[in-house]
């Protein structure tokens, strides 16, 4: 019970060592609270974001819609087929990334712990949702001291 309080006071802990990192920190929470909310529906996802300034940029051509505030990170990609929600950091490993997300999920969420096809961690989230942890970039990993991606997907009906 104390390493797990521990573990979820570990990102408030942060934000008081690393007072720079609060906005990413608070942004990548905003993110996956949004990510949730619209539960993969590509023109409800950006709603909550640019209501607080972020930037909502749309390429059909290429089928995703990002989203992004003034510091450009996190940058949030949608799949326009509603298919997934990337939240990706360049400053935000993905150990700091998942203690962000844990405590979102499991507060409204019976999270079931899973592996993905890549070993990567990921949770069940129920219907058809879930929440990989991975490390950000081109050729993601399943973690990154330095970087973050936390992809959201959803069968689509």
């Amino acid at each position: 019970m104390m390493l797990r309080a521990l573990f979820l006071a570990a990102p408030i802990l942060g934000l008081m060592l690393h007072p720079a990192g609060a906005d990413v920190r608070s942004d990548i929470a905003e993110a996956i609270n949004a990510c949730l909310a619209a539960n993969g529906n590509p023109n409800t996802t950006a709603a909550p974001l640019t209501t607080l300034g972020w930037t909502d940029e749309v390429d059909t051509e290429m089928g995703v819609g990002t989203i992004y505030p003034a510091s450009e990170d996190p940058i949030v990609s949608v799949a326009l087929d509603g298919s997934y929600c990337n939240i990706e950091s360049q400053t935000i490993g993905s150990e700091a990334a998942s203690q962000i997300l844990l405590p979102i999920i499991e507060a409204d969420y019976d999270v079931e712990f899973n592996k993905s096809e890549d070993g990567c961690t990921q949770f069940g989230l129920g219907e058809g949702v879930s929440v990989t942890i991975l490390s950000g970039g081109n050729d993601p990993t399943c973690a990154a001291d330095t970087n973050s991606a936390l992809r959201f997907e959803y069968e689509l009906n």
